[in-house]
């Protein structure tokens, strides 16, 4: 497996010895929704933070979330990586807001979904999704999705692509929805930086390890 494909999951005891693997690799297809022209103001409060291309940042190290985890017997196994995150810092925004524009455009904010959890660097734990938002209630046809955690003034999104149900759930694009969410927010005044940081968190079908940076 790459290097850029491991998982760096250090969380003493939280871990069995089985290897650690990512979701099933797809056939990238073309995103329904096109790339923006991304001419809005640049977010000015970043946490320092990087990746060297090849592994995933450290959790430990940063306010961000780096990947969902899905439970399991063993521990907590990393199955999408976080695409967009939302910096609140200076602002009295939180999470209800970033979840406001998703509501205004009809998504539903209880759809049926799996439980996943994200690592709370401030209280050294695994939270579960403190919100999430989809464009129907149910995926049997494909959809957009997203689930989000806050931690501090930072608000981390796992945004993907849903496959129709049948036969099996998958993710069909992760860039699709990165891309439609930041044309949401784009154009209701928020500051996006595309691709803005670099997480190493690369992950198939077409996630390059790039997170898309939003702020009010």
């Amino acid at each position: 497996m790459p290097t850029n494909r491991r998982r760096l999951l250090k969380k003493a005891g939280l871990y069995g010895t089985g290897t650690v693997v990512g979701l099933a690799a797809l056939p990238s297809r073309t995103p329904r929704v096109q790339a923006p022209d991304n001419d809005f103001p640049h977010p000015e409060t970043l946490p320092d933070v990087a990746s060297d291309g090849e592994t995933p940042i450290e959790e430990e190290t940063t306010p961000f979330a780096v990947w969902h985890y899905k439970h399991e017997r063993s521990g907590f196994r990393a199955t999408a990586p976080i695409n967009v995150v939302f910096t609140l810092d200076g602002t009295d925004s939180d999470i209800e807001d970033v979840m406001s524009v998703l509501d205004e455009v009809g998504w539903y904010r209880s759809p049926e979904e799996y439980t996943r959890y994200a690592w709370n660097y401030y209280e050294d734990r695994y939270e579960v999704q403190h919100a999430t938002a989809a464009e129907t209630l149910f995926g049997n046809v494909g959809r957009h999705h997203v689930r989000c955690w806050q931690f501090g003034n930072i608000v981390s999104m796992q945004a993907h692509e849903d496959s129709p149900g049948f036969p099996r759930h998958t993710i069909e694009s992760y860039e699709s929805t990165r891309t439609l969410i930041e044309q949401l927010y784009g154009v209701r005044g928020w500051s996006v930086a595309s691709a803005e940081l670099e997480f190493g968190n690369d992950q198939d079908p077409d996630h390059d390890g790039r997170v898309t940076v939003i702020s009010p």
